[in-house]
């Protein structure tokens, strides 16, 4: 009965809250264990796990294993609301370092900083990170382009370098129709200079001297010359050239009655003509080119030759003209 007395005075005993953090720490076995991850927190901040302050406080913390080492999720609960981290590192023990850090500044900082002034956590020490050897990537140089006109490469991402102006001496031989309205044989010598794409031209030709008879009986010996000047658009592919040219020639045409008439005077026009051309060229290697070429003539002057009241000859409306042959080039 005193018990009871005393018991219903004194009332019954208070239950004091726990004092202390409540820590669920969950880790692979290679990994430090919860007696020493509260170790770890007591060298930075001591008997900051087991302090009335820190009361009230829920701590979670696990480290898994991934891939390319661990991962760390910690997740502290009091009154300032939750706070959770996420932390990946390669080794387990520098995780639980880290782990260790982030609770205990989590929980009281100012305690976190005294004990660091005071001491030197082994669990971290710094550590020197050598970088891994990286072996540089071997460049491969980028193809390019070879003029074969000059021999040298080009830069494929540049544009095309003009090429060096070029000489070229070329001869021609053939045949047509014209100067005047009958069929004759032509040769023709130019001097040319060479540039990329084009070409200017100064030259000569003669048509070879022909005898023309009428049926009167009356007849004569006939032939032409011109000084021509002329520039081309010459496009190439490859080893082709495909030059087209346009020019002036300026001449003579010119007549000679037979030996055998009873007069054999001579007489001449002038031959003034706008000329035209394409080609078509080949060149085997540098120096060397071959090919043909077609070229009409429209004289801009008219005229014939007469003996007595005969016409023979006159300016043919248009020279037609087919010719081929070689150039040297330097």
């Amino acid at each position: 009965m005193l018990a009871l007395w005393i018991w219903l005075a004194l009332g019954p005993p208070i239950q004091r809250p726990s004092e202390g953090v409540p820590l669920r720490w969950t880790a692979p076995l290679e990994c430090p264990d919860q007696a020493a991850l509260r170790e770890r927190v007591d060298a930075l901040a001591p008997g900051l796990l087991d302090s009335r302050d820190a009361a009230g406080s829920q701590v979670e913390a696990e480290i898994r294993v991934e891939a390319e080492g661990y991962a760390a999720t910690v997740v502290v609960r009091n009154d300032g609301g939750e706070t959770r981290r996420e932390l990946a590192a390669g080794d387990c023990e520098l995780l639980a370092d880290a782990t260790a850090l982030i609770l205990a500044v989590t929980l009281d900082p100012v305690a976190v900083s005294i004990g660091l002034g005071r001491i030197e956590s082994p669990g971290l020490e710094p550590r020197a990170i050598e970088p891994e050897p990286v072996e540089p990537e071997p460049i491969e140089p980028e193809p390019v382009a070879v003029d074969p006109e000059l021999d040298m490469p080009r830069d494929r991402g540049l544009p095309d370098r003009p090429r060096r102006l070029r000489a070229g001496v070329r001869v021609l031989g053939g045949g047509g129709y014209g100067p005047t309205n009958t069929g004759y044989a032509t040769v023709n010598g130019t001097l040319a200079l060479i540039g990329p794409r084009w070409r200017a031209e100064l030259g000569g030709l003669w048509a070879i001297p022909r005898v023309v008879r009428v049926d009167a009986g009356f007849g004569g010996s006939f032939d032409g010359w011109a000084i021509l000047g002329r520039g081309c658009f010459a496009p190439t592919l490859r080893r082709l050239e495909l030059p087209v040219c346009g020019g002036v020639e300026l001449g003579s045409v010119r007549g000679r009655g037979l030996p055998d008439l009873p007069s054999s005077d001579r007489a001449s026009f002038v031959w003034i003509a706008i000329a035209v051309g394409q080609g078509l060229w080949f060149s085997p290697i540098d120096r060397v080119a071959i090919g043909a070429e077609l070229d009409l003539a429209i004289p801009l002057n008219r005229g014939g030759f007469r003996i007595e009241s005969v016409e023979v000859q006159r300016i043919a409306a248009m020279s037609v003209r087919g010719l081929a042959g070689v150039e040297l080039r330097w």
